[in-house]
């Protein structure tokens, strides 16, 4: 990720340093007038635990094809999702099992599998597959979304090669920090332009799980 300013001074008044990337991250968002506190933990980088390039790529395939699931205006229907996924041995959590198992969605399970696509964009980012995520208030690329059934889950999981680690981080920072700004304008009642609070929550849930072999796809910590 490219910053778009110099490093400053650290701040002397806390009862922790923050780290450089915490610092990035806070001026990349305060430039945007986005205000973050300056006391959020560091997230360090001992305590993160990377997937393996293969097993985002899959999980990355699996959110995309729910995603197109529950769209109603794509034409592929959850009859057609499953043989894919079991064709392609891609696992689902008990929560996605149930969705597809669903002969008539609600609106509200289709909304909430239809915003998976920005935990997607996030790991085919990581992937290297796009070039950037865009800003945190743009939508992915949705036409993107294509390349999966077009060039087939198989090939982009064999080809698969995650980024730099301390990429990853800068990412994951930089979402967790916008998360909380979000969080926080919400209790405040008021609304951040530069943020979209969907894009945010989502794109940081894909990067917490990225970075936490221990969790589940459905017990992310998403606490900030």
């Amino acid at each position: 990720m490219n910053w778009p300013f110099k490093k400053k001074a650290k701040d002397s008044a806390l009862p922790f340093q923050p780290n450089e990337r915490a610092l990035r991250s806070r001026r990349w968002l305060e430039a945007r007038r986005v205000h973050v506190i300056p006391h959020l933990p560091n997230l360090d980088e001992e305590d993160f635990q990377w997937r393996s390039a293969e097993e985002a790529a899959e999980r990355a395939c699996t959110l995309t094809l729910l995603f197109m699931a529950a769209m109603p205006n794509v034409e592929i229907s959850s009859r057609d999702v499953m043989p894919l996924i079991q064709g392609e041995g891609l696992k689902l959590t008990g929560h996605e099992a149930a969705f597809l198992a669903l002969d008539a969605p609600s609106e509200e399970e289709s909304l909430r599998f239809g915003w998976g696509c920005e935990s997607a964009w996030a790991l085919f980012w990581a992937l290297g597959l796009t070039e950037s995520m865009g800003l945190p208030n743009e939508h992915c690329d949705l036409d993107w979304f294509e390349v999966v059934l077009t060039h087939g889950v198989g090939q982009l999981v064999s080809t698969a090669k995650l980024r730099a680690e301390s990429e990853l981080a800068d990412a994951l920072d930089l979402y967790y920090r916008a998360n909380w700004a979000t969080n926080q304008s919400a209790l405040d009642g008021k609304r951040v332009p530069a943020l979209d609070p969907g894009i945010v929550f989502m794109r940081r849930y894909a990067l917490e799980w990225l970075a936490d072999r221990s969790c589940s796809w459905d017990s992310v910590d998403m606490s900030t």
